[in-house]
């Protein structure tokens, strides 16, 4: 199998591309760029120069931003198939946010260049685009909301459900362990309180069986009752 190849199948995994046609696929692989990240690099930083978006084929980003006061809020975890930096296509100038590798990553660099010749051939993928959009929107707002106004329990519910979601796996007993290492402090930025409250809960969980520990990895033993205390 060629590079190119390996590239166009890579592409082909990533949620963005699902919608291009094959020719269309390889002409964004053949000018996609590798990147390497090791864990804990920054990849970019809000207000950096957008020029384009990273397709993360392996590993773990962490999406942040700055508010003007310093304090620094988690948005989400971002995994295998997602893709960080999308504003870039649409000539946003500056990154709106902060990208940093949770865990050593491999990236693809697509520029909006060649992105957008490609999708001027398959106007769906604009489609799809404005739905992608639409729903890290949702997302960002729902950060900022649920920091705000929910208790921690249903905060720190809403991020394990989501790092489930990225990263989890089911394991017997229908349970599912997110094969990736969070720590508590990573925790405490998503659900924005301090590291004594997130110990406590996790604790309290933890005595109810409602999660486990497993080699580093947090796991759900109970995803519905999570999803009911996050208010889903």
């Amino acid at each position: 199998m060629s590079d190119l190849e390996k590239r166009t199948g890579s592409l082909g995994d990533i949620n963005l591309f699902h919608g291009l046609p094959e020719n269309s696929l390889k002409e964004v692989a053949a000018n996609a760029r590798p990147v390497q990240m090791k864990a804990g690099k920054v990849l970019f930083i809000q207000g950096d120069q957008a020029d384009g978006c990273y397709a993360i084929i392996s590993g773990a980003m962490r999406v942040s931003f700055l508010s003007a006061d310093g304090n620094e809020t988690v948005l989400t975890m971002m995994g295998p198939g997602d893709v960080v930096g999308e504003m870039g296509l649409f000539g946003s100038p500056v990154r709106s946010a902060t990208v940093s590798a949770q865990s050593d990553a491999e990236l693809m660099f697509i520029a909006a260049d060649d992105f957008m010749r490609a999708a001027d051939a398959s106007p769906q993928i604009y489609r799809y685009l404005l739905k992608l959009l639409a729903t890290r929107l949702r997302a960002t707002n729902e950060a900022f909301a649920t920091t705000a106004t929910m208790p921690l329990s249903s905060r720190l519910a809403r991020v394990l459900i989501l790092l489930s979601q990225n990263f989890g796996e089911v394991i017997p007993g229908e349970r599912v362990l997110i094969r990736h290492r969070f720590t508590q402090s990573d925790l405490c930025l998503m659900a924005g309180s301090a590291r004594e409250n997130i110990s406590r809960q996790l604790n309290s969980w933890k005595r109810k069986e409602l999660i486990d520990r497993i080699s580093y990895y947090y796991c759900l033993n109970d995803l519905g009752e999570m999803r009911r205390i996050a208010g889903y």
